[in-house]
């Protein structure tokens, strides 16, 4: 059995990361907040061309792409495989 796959890993330094760790959750609050006001008044524009289903599900597709695309950048480590028996 491969022992590095039981060890745990360790997380290493980024060299490309030139922003501090300490202001990434700042940006991500901040963010959010700006996406999460500007949706209210988008939906108050769009309320008046769309019924709540098709809304609803505009805004689920719309989810779904961002997540998408946001998954395809950072490629996510998928899990080691389990041996059966």
């Amino acid at each position: 059995m491969n022992r590095s796959a039981l060890s745990p890993r360790v997380a290493s330094p980024n060299p490309r990361q030139t922003t501090s760790p300490r202001v990434l959750p700042w940006i991500a609050a901040l963010l959010t907040m700006t996406f999460w006001a500007s949706s209210f008044v988008v939906i108050r524009d769009a309320g008046e061309f769309f019924s709540p289903g098709p809304m609803a599900l505009l805004r689920g597709a719309s989810a779904a792409v961002v997540l998408s695309v946001w998954m395809l950048f950072r490629r996510p480590d998928s899990p080691p495989a389990r041996s059966s028996g």
